[in-house]
């Protein structure tokens, strides 16, 4: 059963500045993920977006084993990130769009 999200959203009082999520995805495996991580791109490089990782990794880690999360592999800022908070990676994958031939 995936619960439902935890989030946190940077903001001073008029901007959001990042955002991110994460869901239990299995409580039996112990298991999160993350997703919708997101910086304004005038507050890019500022290290919002790791903070908020490391604070939403740390409340998940209460309850789950591990947590994970896709991104692109040519997110250079973001893969980097990631790595530098103990993420690894672990595979590839090759997301597609499939069109009906019908139109």
């Amino acid at each position: 059963m995936i619960t439902p999200p935890q989030r946190i959203c940077l903001h001073d009082k008029t901007t959001i500045e990042g955002y991110l999520r994460g869901n239990v995805c299995s409580e039996p495996y112990r298991v999160a993920a993350l997703g919708n991580v997101a910086t304004h791109t005038a507050h890019r490089g500022k290290g919002f977006a790791k903070a908020a990782v490391a604070a939403l990794c740390h409340n998940l880690r209460r309850t789950v084993d591990h947590v994970g999360l896709n991104v692109a592999a040519d997110n250079t800022a973001a893969v980097r990130c990631y790595q530098r908070l103990g993420f690894q990676i672990i595979a590839t994958y090759e997301e597609c769009h499939v069109q009906s031939r019908d139109r």
